[in-house]
């Protein structure tokens, strides 16, 4: 790979989707160049897609001495007995100080998770949150933590975005001291203080539901007699969220207010779609037990 990439003084964009351990990736030739520091060298190269299971190999490189791109998506399998969070500092470097023009953000840190095993997810919040990209479109981000305050900044700051992809840890409580006993589902999601007014052009969001009412109650004002942009909005219920039907209440109230530019799919495991049916239908036996000479 090494020799091929030699001669491609023009490439635009590097594809790498590495099933198993990254052996050609972390290959270095004799005068210690290797697959990253010559990607650097490229100044052509403006898209990368990395998905790796061994972060050893991959983390440890040149990968974050890359500049000037548009797209960078990186996925990555990380911490599986460890507690410690990744230093994610050359990471945040490289997309602040040298991706100025960073259209699409993709920070995938996954982790097997079993029950009694949990991992410590870099803690990003007043970090890469305080980059500002003008011309931003799209931010995909699991396991990425990063206080309250940071990412509505953030969200505020990008009114360009089109396509956000949340979970449950973007705008965390701070963490507990031992990750070892961290029931962490019923504790970590937060609600969003967003301004009215956020997020104009988006189209796609994709999060939990207490992030899709904060999100789309800041957006609502704007769009209330539905003819704004179709926005589609795909709420994931497949995690537990510590049983709050209280946020889940909510988000139901807020389906019912959705104009008919709003779109709501609804991504459950079976647990997940009873409790939903279930809060739909109690909302719906209010509704029509309410009195009506009040």
């Amino acid at each position: 790979m090494i020799a091929a990439l030699k001669n491609m003084s023009n490439l635009v964009l590097f594809d790498w989707k590495a099933p198993t351990s990254n052996k050609i990736v972390a290959h270095n030739e004799p005068d210690k160049q290797d697959v990253w520091s010559l990607l650097a060298a490229i100044t052509s190269l403006d898209v990368i897609v990395i998905s790796e299971l061994d972060r050893c190999t991959v983390w440890n490189s040149q990968i974050f001495s890359l500049s000037n791109l548009t797209v960078f998506d990186y996925t990555t399998e990380f911490c599986i007995d460890s507690y410690t969070p990744p230093d994610c500092s050359r990471l945040v470097t490289m997309l602040k100080d040298r991706c100025p023009g960073l259209e699409e953000l993709y920070l995938r840190f996954e982790a097997p998770f079993h029950f009694g095993l949990g991992f410590a997810p870099p803690y990003l919040g007043e970090s890469l949150f305080t980059a500002r990209w003008r011309h931003l479109i799209a931010v995909g981000l699991q396991s990425v933590a990063s206080a309250p305050a940071a990412v509505v900044s953030f969200l505020a700051a990008h009114p360009s975005l089109r396509w956000v992809h949340i979970d449950e840890w973007f705008g965390c409580r701070h963490f507990p001291d031992d990750f070892k006993d961290f029931d962490w589902h019923p504790h970590i999601a937060q609600r969003l203080a967003l301004p009215q007014g956020v997020l104009p052009n988006l189209e796609t969001l994709h999060c939990i539901p207490g992030h899709a009412t904060d999100i789309v109650r800041s957006i609502l004002p704007s769009q209330a007699t539905g003819g704004g942009m179709p926005l589609t909005i795909s709420v994931d219920l497949s995690i537990q969220f510590g049983k709050d039907d209280a946020t889940l209440d909510e988000f139901v109230f807020l389906m019912n207010e959705l104009p008919s530019n709003m779109t709501v799919v609804n991504r459950a495991t079976v647990e997940g779609s009873v409790r939903l049916r279930k809060r739909q239908q109690a909302r719906q036996r209010q509704r029509l037990e309410m009195p009506h000479n009040l």
